[in-house]
């Protein structure tokens, strides 16, 4: 994966997080695609119910996975600092 080829302890960590959260997310929805496919029906036709609300609620994490870890806080902070510095410099 590319986290290993990232230069930075905290974009690594990112990387693996974002990963980690699309596994966790995608996972379970994949299956029953393929569970779809090896049975020749439609989605969610020969799917338990309990399985299919999982897979789809699931999906909803992918969502917040990318909010949270590809919005950096520290550079965003730094940013902003950098901002009031100079806009304060100019008073």
């Amino acid at each position: 994966t590319r986290a290993g080829t990232e230069n930075s302890p905290d974009d690594r960590r990112r990387l693996r997080i974002l990963l980690a959260g699309a596994q966790i997310a995608l996972g379970p929805m994949f299956l029953v695609v393929v569970y779809s496919i090896i049975r020749r029906s439609d989605l969610f036709t020969y799917v338990p119910w309990p399985v299919e609300m999982g897979a789809l609620s699931l999906m909803a994490l992918f969502p917040i996975t990318l909010i949270t870890r590809l919005v950096s806080p520290c550079k965003t902070s730094e940013f902003a600092r950098k901002n009031v510095t100079a806009a304060s410099k100019q008073l």
